[in-house]
């Protein structure tokens, strides 16, 4: 079970509540949070294997930066 931060993060990036991420009735629908992310704005730097990973940093970064 992640501890309360994450869930925070975790139900933030999703754009769900809290509630929702510890509820084993439902399934999240990844569809409804898709995003369109332009590629060719990030940079592999670092720990980061490639742009995807590049960009799924920075958006973890920053919503983390907004929770804290």
């Amino acid at each position: 079970m992640p501890d309360v931060n994450n869930l925070k993060a975790m139900a933030k990036l999703l754009n769900v509540s809290m509630d929702y991420l510890l509820d084993d009735e439902e399934k999240i629908n990844f569809d409804e949070t898709k995003e369109t992310i332009d590629l060719a704005s990030y940079e592999k730097t670092g720990k980061c294997r490639d742009k995807k990973d590049a960009a799924c940093y920075m958006k973890y970064k920053m919503l983390k930066q907004s929770i804290l």
